[in-house]
């Protein structure tokens, strides 16, 4: 799986800090703190849901169409 990484550079601490991790020098606590700190946020179902309707909204408005 890819992850989203909010820039290069905290790609890189968080890869450095996986290794502490997977050494026993920091643990799960700490290292879901780094997940927070260095990875983007992927939006759930329900927002994505949520997201999409938003967009064909948006759509139908640009377009001119009405419900009904």
């Amino acid at each position: 799986m890819s992850r989203a990484y909010k820039s290069e550079v905290m790609a890189a601490v968080h890869e450095m800090m996986e290794g502490f991790h997977e050494s026993g020098a920091i643990d799960k606590q700490t290292m879901c703190e780094f997940d927070d700190a260095c990875l983007r946020k992927v939006p759930n179902a329900e927002t994505r849901a949520a997201m999409e309707e938003s967009r064909v909204i948006m759509n139908a408005r640009r377009l001119r169409i009405r419900e009904g």
